[in-house]
């Protein structure tokens, strides 16, 4: 036996006793999971029980059960062809069976269960894999658990229990293609892994282990038995191993022996015969050739399939009706129709997606098709007494009201004041003897006097949507805000879509997010600003100002250009040289102008403006004081600050933004039935969507119109005898005409009268299909199913004849040999229909010929030729060196160290066998010199060995191998180290190891110590040096006497210089530093410092030691320290502030007044800021005039400080002049 077979055989043995011990542990711990499986089921939201089934020994096994009370509450049980489901509603057993077909006798079973905390719980099974059902509990899981003490559940012991994300991932793992599902042996691992019942962590690593090594050696296996068959067929038809011993009884077998296969070409040589190539649809050598694929005759095909001989085969066509599969095999289609879920006589049309749709209901009926109600017609007399009454389809239609009375037909009032419809929809109106009217009562649900009527909505009908908190109100109920993810008015809540909303510019990237707007956008494009849900042009990219002028982008799409450039004029957009000088004045009134000799320069604009000078534009205040909305971005411009665009969800100018109107503010129609009823599920609401700009209300409800909007945004259509009765087929228009109405053509897909109209089978009539692929009639439409594997074509699906005939499936061979590559390299690829094939592997390799069929198995199935191993089979590298297999051939790599001999490559058997590798043994000892002088050097095979060093040095024996080694790692012997093993250095001072000896050096800087050096162990440990601190703030006084000196390890240090005096804090080591480097501190003039020392302008400074004092005004000034020094007006007695003006009083009067200048407010002596220019400050004066008050809404101009309701809040700011809780307007779009 060879050491691969003894291998196997050991895996198997390992393989089988891994097994036993997992199967009797997990026999002991089901027991334990079985009583887990309760906790599962009430503690979390999502539970899958998983496992193999087998059936090999019985026809059914139970799946999963749970008894409440010894009643089967669910059962599932799994036979050969079913999954029958049973479950108790009410105390009453209902079976429901789910086929899967027959493939195995052993199935993976999935139970899903969902929703485990919901009113109905949900369960779906998987047999393989593939689902075949899902049905619904009658009540909660957890609620029957709980709820129910003698409670028992059971499972097959064979599978296990997974929740929550474990529980989703392997349910999303079952529904991915298959060619993205995991293998077997990987599935089992993930539903060992997942379930956390497997028989542990080094058992499981084990047998994945065990698997691939098996996979290999089935691999290696399979390698084997081809190359076995393959030189089986050579020995067969090799004539000269058959002929005769002796060259001269050889008969020369020529083309008249007819040696070839039948229908190959056959030519004579000098030494005999050549065979072509078989015939097509056979391989071979051309002497023997095999059927690659048999022909019809064999009967390949499904039984009442069509079969059709080609050139490389057969092909069969589509399984029969109700049938599914590729036309070899097929399995009988079950789909959901199969279990008639619809209404009795009800069409029943299965869907794509796996599901199934049911047609209109029968007539005199109404419904969904699944469920169907009946109508009742005239002859429960529904009209009014005297009302003509017609029977339709879909139920009956009265005619209209006698003469003197109104009505719909079925009740009819006579006509009195009543007749005006005074009274609330629903509610019945009474004409009185006087000539009025008296309304009912109102509608159920609603309250009132019955001529107006509304809603009473509570939170006992649940009319808020799932998990949101709803609040009893006096008029109704109030529904709280949307779950996270969601948005709406709380009553309907849908999902939000995030970036699938395309809520930012196009080119600009989105990324969703986990709060509110759930979305975030990135930077706009280059060349672009803006936020990045609206993106602008940038203005100023070119740049469109004059050249050198600044420009500003303003964010709209426009800009700001700067002041020109000097000795040019212009807005700066454009400049003019200008050459002119101050004659005439080119500058703004009041600015000074002054000639230079290239024009002019203007001054500084006066006070309150801002320019540069030419032009000057009143100042409205930069960014400091915050103007614009919070989060808005401001920009400060030369004529003030600038603000950006609002935030997201608000609109206005950038200095106020108003909140958009959301879905949350249910801003839209919130649905009434025609008799005031509201429906629980709001299939009357007008459905609300948030957008960048606000909300968007969709249309109003069948049977009203409006634009959507409020509670008076959709209004009834009156009722008249029109279409509304639904005469027509469904998706028919239908007009109302004088005698009825007309009914429009029939869909398409449909023919008839418009009335009644009959589904087109467009297989039939049409033929739109590829022969290939089989035809299902839809209603309307057909579809084709997608072309067979080796053909590219999608399935096809249309409606109506004329697109079926125009628009025909084509099924196109695939050209696996261009697209899928899936030969070896150097191997030729032959396209075939279907399929391909590639040749045999070139010559050096191994590897037989493939074929196959398909994209995806040309793909997953690459051609591989291994490379003869001559390594293995020739054995040609020297004992000790490692053999490279290289593809083609072989390479030996160098002799090991301690041996002489160059690499050695080569390919073939031949060659491997004749040139072995020779390794030459090296004398590192003469060749390498590797010991220290005076120690003795010994050759070994391999290498050498260096004895111990002489007396008085310290170093071991040396041994190792190859001549590099020797050369690369002499021997050393070193001398003994006493700074390392005696430490006789201070640790401040570096110790220097000399041969024989040591030294020390002198204490560093700061400290007291010579240097010390000795020679041995001995000495240097009973000589330590020692270095001691010296206190130079002591014995050198290096510090100022306003500073505080610090003696420190090894040097000292001075604090800094106090307030008032200037001087760095000074450190240093020694005291030849500390005499040499004194602290000076120097008293600071802080009255030279050209801001007069911070006293007030035209205030005299007085510099003190360390400190300075302000004293009075300047001679022609007055004030304090407080409001500033200013100059006397013209008549030398008034005194105003520093930013206001002198204005001469009127005519006839003396003297002078003091007026706050723009952006200020007071009464001119004593004046602060206004930022909003309406002569009142901003912070309260120290005056006693009207325009000293503090402005009670700084930010808005409101001279007259109207103040309603007395809060000190102006009403031009005040959202409630009147302080009774209701703001004075609703917020604005």
């Amino acid at each position: 036996m060879g050491p691969d077979f003894k291998k196997s055989c050991l895996i198997t043995f390992f393989f089988a006793a891994c097994c036993f011990a997992a199967n009797s542990k997990q026999d002991k711990k089901h027991d334990a999971a079985r009583k887990d499986l309760v906790r599962a089921l009430t503690a979390h939201t999502e539970v899958a029980v998983i496992g193999d089934v087998s059936l090999r020994r019985k026809k059914s096994v139970t799946l999963f059960s749970i008894r409440v009370e010894d009643k089967k509450q669910l059962e599932m049980t799994l036979d050969r062809n079913n999954v029958k489901v049973l479950t108790s509603v009410n105390s009453r057993p209902f079976l429901t069976k789910f086929p899967h077909g027959v493939s195995s006798a052993t199935y993976n079973v999935i139970i899903h269960l969902w929703d485990l905390q919901e009113a109905t719980s949900v369960v779906q099974v998987y047999v393989d894999c593939v689902s075949v059902g899902r049905f619904f509990t009658t009540g909660g899981l957890k609620d029957i658990l709980l709820q129910n003490t003698s409670t028992s559940t059971a499972f097959h012991r064979h599978m296990n229990i997974v929740t929550d994300d474990n529980a989703r991932a392997i349910v999303r793992n079952c529904e991915q293609p298959r060619a993205d599902r995991p293998v077997a042996d990987e599935r089992d691992n993930l539903l060992t892994s997942a379930a956390g019942n497997g028989v542990g962590d080094a058992i499981v690593s084990t047998m994945v282990d065990l698997i691939k090594t098996m996979q290999e050696l089935q691999a290696d296996f399979r390698i084997q038995m081809r190359e076995t068959r393959q030189l089986v067929s050579t020995m067969a038809n090799c004539y000269m191993c058959k002929a005769p011993k002796t060259q001269q009884e050889q008969p020369l077998i020529t083309c008249k022996n007819n040696p070839c296969y039948p229908g190959v070409a056959c030519k004579d040589t000098p030494t005999g015969f050549e065979c072509g190539s078989c015939p097509p649809g056979f391989s071979g050598n051309g002497i023997s050739c095999t059927r690659v694929v048999a022909g019809c005759s064999t009967d390949p095909c499904y039984p009442g399939v069509q079969c059709r001989d080609t050139p490389n085969g057969y092909r069969c066509g589509p399984c029969p009706p109700g049938f599914t599969g590729d036309g070899r095999n097929c399995v009988p289609d079950t789909k959901p129709c199969d279990s008639n879920p619809c209404y009795p006589g009800v069409q029943c049309e299965n869907t794509p997606d796996g599901g199934f749709r049911c047609g209109p209901c029968p007539p005199g009926h109404i419904g969904n098709g699944k469920e169907c109600k009946f109508i009742r017609g005239c002859e429960s007399n529904p009209c009014a007494p005297g009302v003509e009454c017609r029977d339709l389809p879909d139920g009956f239609r009265c005619g209209p009201c006698p003469p003197g009375f109104t009505g719909d037909g079925e009740i009819c009032v006579p006509l009195g004041a009543c007749a005006s419809g005074p009274c609330y929809p629903g509610v019945q109106c009474q004409d009185t003897p006087e000539g009025w009217y008296r309304c009912g009562p109102c509608p159920i649900g609603f309250t009132g006097d019955g001529l107006v009527c509304a809603p009473v909505r509570g939170c006992d009908s649940s009319p808020c949507y799932p998990g949101v908190q709803c609040r009893d109100t006096i008029d109704g109920f109030e529904c709280g805000p949307c779950p996270p993810g969601y948005t709406g008015n709380g009553e309907v809540c849908e999902p939000i879509q995030g970036c699938a909303s395309n809520p930012c510019h196009h080119r600009v990237q989105c990324q969703d997010t986990p709060t509110p707007p759930y979305y975030r956008c990135g930077p706009c494009p280059p060349g672009h600003i803006g936020d990045g849900i609206t993106c602008h042009k940038d203005a100023c990219q070119p740049n469109p100002c004059f050249e050198g002028v600044q420009c500003v982008s303003a964010g709209n799409g426009d800009y700001i250009c700067g002041p020109c450039p000097p000795g040019f004029t212009g807005d700066g957009k454009t400049c003019k040289s200008y050459r002119g000088g101050c004659d005439p004045n080119p500058c703004h009134p009041g600015v000074q102008c002054q000639e230079t000799p290239f024009g002019y320069r203007c001054g500084q604009c006066p006070p309150g403006f801002s320019g540069d000078g030419e032009t000057c534009l009143p100042y409205r205040g930069g960014c400091e004081n915050s103007p614009c909305y919070p989060g808005v971005q401001c920009l400060d411009t030369p004529s003030g600050y600038l603000c950006g665009p609002c935030p997201p969800g608000y609109t206005g100018d950038g200095v106020s933004c108003n909140r958009f109107i959301t879905c949350n503010d249910r801003p839209c129609f919130d649905g009434l039935n025609p008799k005031g009823f509201r429906f629980k599920l709001a299939i009357t609401r007008v459905q609300c969507r948030d957008g960048v700009d606000g909300f968007e209300c969709g249309p109003c409800p069948p049977g009203y119109t409006g634009d959507g909007q409020g509670t008076g945004g959709c209004v009834a259509i009156p009722k008249r005898e029109t279409c509304e009765m639904q005469p027509c087929f469904p998706g028919v228009p239908c007009v109302d005409i004088d005698t009825g109405v007309q009914c429009g053509p029939c869909p398409e897909g449909y023919r008839g009268d418009g009335i009644t109209c009959e589904d087109i089978d467009e297989c039939v009539e049409g033929d739109p299909c590829d022969p290939l692929t089989r035809c299902v009639n839809k209603s309307p439409g057909y579809e084709c199913e997608a072309c067979p594997p080796g053909y590219r074509g999608d399935a096809v699906s249309g409606v109506g004849l004329e697109f079926a005939k125009n628009n025909k499936q084509v099924c196109v061979d695939i050209n696996e040999c261009v697209e899928g590559d899936p030969c070896a390299p150097g191997v030729r690829c032959v396209n075939l229909e279907p399929g391909y094939q590639c040749e045999a592997c070139p010559p050096g390799f191994r590897g037989d010929a493939v074929r196959g069929v398909g994209l995806e198995f040309a793909k997953n199935n690459k051609q591989i030729c291994v490379d003869i191993n001559e390594c293995v089979e020739g054995d040609p590298c020297a004992p000790g060196t490692r053999c490279v297999n290289l593809e083609p051939g072989y390479q030996c790599e160098a002799c090991p160290p301690g041996f002489r001999g160059d690499a050695v490559g080569g390919v073939g058997l031949d060659f491997a066998n004749n040139n072995k590798q020779v390794c030459v043994d090296i004398n590192e000892c003469v060749e390498g010199d590797p010991c220290a002088p005076g120690v003795r050097c010994v050759n070994l095979e391999p290498g050498y060995q260096c004895e111990a060093c002489p007396p008085g040095f310290r170093g071991d024996a040396v041994r190792g191998v190859g001549l590099e080694f020797a050369k690369n790692n002499k021997q050393v012997c070193v001398d003994i180290d006493e700074c390392v093993e005696g430490d006789p250095c201070d640790p401040l001072t570096r110790c220097v190891n000399k041969s024989p000896g040591y030294e020390c050096e002198a204490c560093p800087p700061g400290y007291r110590g010579d240097a010390v050096s000795g020679i041995g162990l001995e000495f240097a440990k009973n000589n330590k040096q020692v270095c001691v601190d010296i206190d130079e703030c002591l014995e050198a006084s290096p510090c100022d006497t306003l500073t505080r000196c610090t003696n420190l390890m090894g040097g000292y240090e001075c604090s800094a210089c106090p307030p008032g005096f200037s001087g760095d804090a000074v450190s240093g080591a020694g005291l030849e530093f500390a005499n040499a480097n004194k602290q000076v501190c120097a008293d600071i003039n802080e009255c030279e410092d050209g801001n007069n020392g911070g006293c007030t302008l035209h205030s005299e400074c007085i510099n003190t030691i360390g400190s300075y004092e302000c004293g009075e005004c300047e001679e022609g000034f007055v004030g304090n320290q407080t409001y500033g020094c200013v100059k006397y007006c013209d008549d030398k007695k008034t005194v105003c502030h520093s930013k206001a003006k002198c204005v001469r009083k009127q005519t006839g009067e003396d003297g002078y007044l003091c007026e706050c200048g723009i952006g200020w407010a007071g009464n001119g002596e004593i004046c602060g800021r206004d930022k909003d220019l309406d002569n009142r400050p901003d912070e309260e004066l120290p005056c006693p005039e009207k325009t000293c008050r503090k402005d009670n809404c700084p930010n808005v101009p409101n001279g007259g400080q109207t103040d309603s309701d007395g809060d000190g809040l102006g009403d031009a700011c005040d959202p409630d002049i009147d302080n009774d809780g209701i703001p004075n307007r609703p917020v604005s779009q």
